[in-house]
């Protein structure tokens, strides 16, 4: 298994280096299910589980210049155990065209962000909604939106800084660079085809 590793550098903040780990073994499965409850309306449902471990370990992992069975015993980063969520879909005729519905819930387990297990990418539960109307012709579609409707905080990575004052550092949490996806989202989308 090749990993990219982020580790706390005192001058430049982290390093990054992409190195042979090792081996490892990821099993899981994957379910989805469409029901067509009327021509109009429909019910989707997806779930899927991943678990893993290193095998064997054949790089410095977590930062301590030693390859050892502490390396070993590390979490596979960004394999969250569950996943799963559900959607409806409605789509009904109106006027010359077609009005439809979607709202959509996708959960995501709590997962380590680094190689250290120090970094963690938060569990997430997402509510999104859509609402469109296209005409008949094809070539125009009006629709309003809402992303993240729970407004539900969460982040692209979390890689450990150095603890240093030079990157905000004063004594309890280690610093961390975590930046912050987009929180709840209102939308209007106006497409034109021609």
């Amino acid at each position: 298994m090749q990993r990219e590793t982020n580790l706390p550098d005192p001058i430049s903040g982290v390093q990054q280096i992409v190195l042979n780990a090792g081996d490892a073994v990821i099993r899981g499965g994957e379910i989805e299910v469409r029901l067509a409850v009327t021509p109009n309306l429909s019910i989707s449902a997806q779930a899927g589980y991943l678990d893993g471990a290193y095998d064997r370990v054949t790089a410095d992992l977590n930062g301590d210049l030693l390859v050892n069975e502490a390396d070993r015993a590390l979490e596979i980063p960004r394999l969250a155990p569950w996943t799963y969520g559900a959607s409806v879909d409605y789509e009904q005729p109106f006027g010359p065209g077609v009005a439809s519905l979607r709202v959509a819930y996708n959960h995501r387990d709590q997962a380590f962000y680094n190689d250290t297990n120090l970094g963690q990418l938060a569990e997430a539960d997402m509510v999104d909604a859509n609402f469109a109307w296209e005409h008949g012709s094809g070539h125009w579609l009006v629709a309003l939106y809402g992303e993240n409707l729970l407004d539900e905080p969460t982040w692209g990575g979390d890689t450990i800084l150095p603890s240093s004052t030079a990157f905000g550092f004063s004594g309890g949490a280690r610093p961390t660079f975590s930046p912050l996806n987009k929180g709840r989202v209102f939308g209007a989308e106006l497409r034109l085809r021609y």
